[in-house]
């Protein structure tokens, strides 16, 4: 499968989050879903960015505070962790009912409520 569409919507979306706060409301959410989506993560790292989505959509519009920032990147530093972040080898991506195409930008509203939506997606498709 030729992810390409996808890594340029994703870089989209990062120009888009870091030019407007309104946009970057929803970075916590956006990388982690599209990483998994895309399969990258290793097995060992995967389910642990499951459970942080899963935290974040329970609570969309709230942002991690900067203690949580600091644990998460803690958690996931490559000085805290014997397994590599990505996955060697082809990845497994998740055909879930969205993908980041989906993500309107024509607004910071829809984008954050796509991106939740999406995230769901992924997860849903991941858990079941």
């Amino acid at each position: 499968m030729d992810l390409t569409a996808w890594e340029d919507k994703f870089n989209f979306c990062l120009a888009l989050e870091f030019s407007d706060p309104d946009y970057f409301r929803a970075h916590h959410i956006l990388v982690p879903t599209y990483h998994l989506q895309c399969g990258t993560y290793a097995s060992g790292i995967q389910s642990s960015a499951i459970e942080l989505v899963r935290g974040f959509i329970a609570h969309p519009d709230t942002a991690p505070s900067q203690s949580q920032i600091k644990e998460i990147n803690g958690r996931f530093s490559s000085n805290n962790r014997k397994v590599k972040i990505t996955t060697e080898g082809a990845p497994n991506v998740v055909m879930a009912d969205m993908t980041i195409l989906d993500v309107r930008t024509d607004t910071a509203s829809h984008y954050r409520e796509d991106v939740v939506k999406w995230a769901q997606s992924v997860i849903q498709k991941l858990i079941s």
